[in-house]
């Protein structure tokens, strides 16, 4: 029988103090309208990037979206009420101010503001190595307000 290496204490430490934060915080958000979600952010970018490149390989069709996605196994999943899609190739002089729609917006305030998290991607707490947690309610809509902001004025890259 292999030996096994024990875990280092730093490691462990980690883990449990994750898993006691974790434990301690409150339920997810539950919004009331699906949103888009994807499981390879890594995959996902690079189609991206690829479309970017090369416009002409972007999909033209909501279908066409998905069926490229399927291929590439990025896991996208996409809500019924979302039917069309539109691709905008930016130029290097615009910028494109991209609004979300308000309901999508209001929805997750009042989430936020009953008490639950802040719905981020996975990624970033692999990431960073810890769970994100936001306590105060204000600070969860000021996070919010940050990462809209964030998104659309690096949409550009």
């Amino acid at each position: 029988m292999a030996k096994q290496k024990p875990k280092s204490k730093k490691k462990t430490a980690k883990a449990k103090s994750a898993l006691a934060l974790a434990a301690a915080m409150p339920g997810p958000t539950i919004l009331g309208a699906p949103r888009m979600e994807v499981v390879d952010y890594i995959g996902w970018g690079n189609m991206i990037k690829e479309w970017s490149r090369k416009p002409a390989t972007a999909p033209k069709t909501l279908q066409e979206l998905k069926d490229q996605c399927q291929q590439a196994g990025v896991g996208l999943t996409v809500p019924n009420y979302i039917t069309k899609l539109q691709v905008v190739v930016q130029a290097d002089d615009t910028f494109v101010l991209r609004l979300p729609p308000a309901t999508r917006i209001a929805e997750t305030e009042v989430a936020l503001q009953q008490g639950g998290l802040y719905p981020i991607p996975g990624f970033y707490n692999n990431r960073y190595g810890a769970i994100l947690n936001i306590p105060q309610t204000q600070q969860k809509l000021d996070f919010h307000a940050q990462r809209i902001g964030d998104y659309i004025i690096r949409l550009t890259a």
